[in-house]
């Protein structure tokens, strides 16, 4: 048998991911194969090499098939555009699944976008409602925006209105962003540049979607085959499959904190528990018990920590939570934050001496500090005697 040397990755640069470096491509390609859109875009942030080989060996679309489970489809690939957009896998990927912040109060969520077309994230119900019908929205009665070269490429919903008549409606904040790039873009090269990219992206727009609303109805009615409809009809689908998988990792959690005689409510609190929770509700996988074998040692120490008085890295405080303090050593259930320690008087400070023989020299000593400097410069001195009040004195014994 032919001795068997493993392939490398293709290195451009030195990779972070040590790992594999050493392993065959075939088994990295395997492995890679398994992942979602989510891990391979982490993946691709760690080296230029891994980016490459994700790109190349397009697994990309095999991360979009993995998403698929029960009644939920394969995620939608991202649109191809021509203008010079973020529209990478990558990007696309932890857009959908990264979560990120809310577009109305900019707190950070981790719920998907509630509107792709106008790529709207909300954090809340109420937020969810300001965006969607609220002042954010702005109808163009008048379709101002639809004759200007540099405005036709907004994201736009045509909106049928009660009378039969149709308007479209557009994003304040997309406005406000596109006026002033045309006053930027008018200060460089009277707009030049702009005019080509807009006309670009005026073509991709039916790419992304082109959506037809009843202002009357609370929920869009989405009839356009394009990237948006194409999203919202996978995410109904997904959301109901991800909260069957939630329900189920939650059962095989719990079954292992039984036999473990722990708590589930502190397990899902640590970082390594709560990190793969999360991570495999997302790609809708099933947490088995090789995972739970991988993370029990680490999860029952940060449980140690926790029972210790001791936070785990990445774990956020909450109310009652049994807090030691660094300073006493005392357990706190109000946190460390209100704690307050008894004021210790200042040790007495020992009464400055300075060298009788250094009249320029400002120089203190202690008491020991100064019997050593007098012994150090007696070769040039007569003998040095000290009192009972420890001031130095000296007397000439030939006298």
């Amino acid at each position: 048998m032919r001795d068997f040397h493993p392939a490398r990755f293709p290195t451009s640069d030195s990779t972070s991911v040590l790992v594999c470096k050493e392993i065959p491509l075939d088994i990295g390609f395997h492995i890679f194969s398994f992942c979602g859109p989510f891990d391979l875009a982490k993946l691709s942030c760690t080296s230029k090499s891994l980016r490459a080989f994700i790109q190349t060996n397009r697994l990309w679309e095999s991360s979009y098939g993995n998403m698929s489970r029960g009644n939920c489809s394969r995620l939608p690939p991202p649109p191809v555009v021509e203008a010079s957009r973020n529209y990478s896998p990558s990007a696309y990927a932890f857009w959908l699944l990264g979560g990120g912040l809310c577009t109305r109060c900019s707190a950070w969520t981790d719920s998907q976008p509630c509107h792709f077309l106008f790529r709207f994230r909300a954090c809340s119900a109420e937020c969810r409602g300001m965006l969607l019908h609220g002042n954010s929205m702005w109808h163009d009665k008048r379709h101002k925006y639809t004759t200007l070269s540099w405005g036709n490429w907004l994201p736009r919903e045509s909106c049928t209105l009660p009378n039969g008549g149709t308007v479209y409606r557009y994003s304040r904040r997309a406005i406000k962003d596109a006026e002033n790039e045309r006053e930027q873009a008018l200060v460089v090269d009277r707009g030049e540049q702009l005019d080509a990219e807009c006309a670009l992206r005026a073509l991709d727009r039916s790419k992304i979607s082109q959506v037809v609303v009843c202002l009357d109805v609370l929920l869009p009615k989405l009839n356009a085959p394009q990237n948006a409809k194409a999203l919202e009809s996978w995410q109904i689908a997904y959301l109901v499959e991800k909260a069957v998988v939630k329900s189920a990792n939650l059962s095989f959690m719990k079954s292992m904190c039984m036999a473990e005689n722990k708590k589930v409510q502190g397990v899902l609190r640590c970082p390594a528990a709560l990190s793969v929770f999360d991570a495999f509700n997302r790609d809708l996988e099933l947490i088995t018990t090789t995972v739970w074998a991988q993370i029990r040692r680490l999860t029952l120490a940060q449980l140690e920590w926790m029972k210790a008085g001791v936070l785990p890295p990445n774990m956020p405080a909450r109310p009652g939570d049994r807090i030691r303090c660094e300073q006493c050593n005392e357990l706190r259930a109000d946190g460390v934050s209100s704690h307050k320690h008894k004021a210790t008087k200042a040790p007495e400070t020992t009464r400055p001496m300075l060298c009788p023989e250094c009249p320029h020299s400002r120089r203190s000593f202690s008491e020991q500090g100064l019997r050593d400097h007098m012994l150090s410069r007696s070769v040039n001195f007569p003998s040095i005697v000290f009192t009972a009040d420890a001031s130095p004195g000296i007397s000439d014994l030939s006298k």
